[in-house]
């Protein structure tokens, strides 16, 4: 486990973006997805202690917690919801992908 702690992938969001337009040839695999589940991401944090030194009270805790788990795993990109659960009360639909 330790290979994942000790090198570190650095995402290249210019050239993601111009090998998206089809501008130039990709010098490597680009690393994206539309989601990870939250088991997934749970287990993730808890193993390798990606949420040390985030404040569980941050309004913007779910927020630095994405960030640190997607540059953690090397991803390009990650989708960010603009939609805060509390704006509508918990109310907002979910799919799992288990269901």
């Amino acid at each position: 486990m330790d290979l994942l702690k000790n090198n570190r992938i650095r995402p290249d969001i210019e050239e993601f973006l111009e090998v998206v337009k089809r501008e130039k040839r990709p010098k490597r695999v680009h690393f994206i997805e539309l989601f990870i589940d939250d088991e997934i991401k749970d287990v993730i944090c808890e193993q390798y202690d990606l949420t040390e030194g985030i404040n569980r009270t941050d309004p913007f805790y779910n927020l630095k917690r994405e960030i640190k788990i997607h540059e953690f795993l090397g991803y390009d990109v990650f989708n960010v919801s603009l939609v805060h659960d509390d704006l509508f009360g918990g109310q907002c639909p979910r799919h799992d992908c288990y269901q």
